[in-house]
């Protein structure tokens, strides 16, 4: 049985070397989930703004939502940043260490390495 996800991913990547101008550096994956099987405290108030997300992010999240359009016309993404995770590497002077923290750890660590 062909993985489904892997297959979606698959079609994103392909997305992007078609459509993308340059390669951010970022592997990218979103998970869609249909607002029916999470309950309602998952879903921010959508009168509240959500936070100010990094270009590198930014960029991410458009290129999803142009693939996501031309698969699903007509249906609106929501993003609920509390729910992802980011695996950065750390390059250490002695070693490299992966770090998985939550989306909202790496938008202060690339607000961080944009001040330095």
């Amino acid at each position: 049985m062909f993985n489904l996800k892997l297959a979606k991913h698959i079609e994103f990547q392909e997305h992007l070397n078609e459509n993308s101008d340059g390669n951010s550096g970022i592997n990218f994956t979103a998970t869609v989930l249909a607002r029916a099987f999470w309950p309602s405290s998952y879903f921010p108030d959508p009168n509240i703004a959500g936070p100010n997300i990094p270009s590198e992010m930014v960029k991410c999240v458009e290129d999803f939502e142009g693939f996501y359009e031309t698969r699903r016309k007509g249906r609106k993404l929501r993003w609920i940043f509390s729910l992802g995770s980011c695996n950065i590497n750390g390059n250490f002077e002695s070693k490299t260490i992966e770090l998985i923290v939550s989306t909202y750890q790496v938008i202060a660590f690339l607000r961080i390495q944009e001040a330095d």
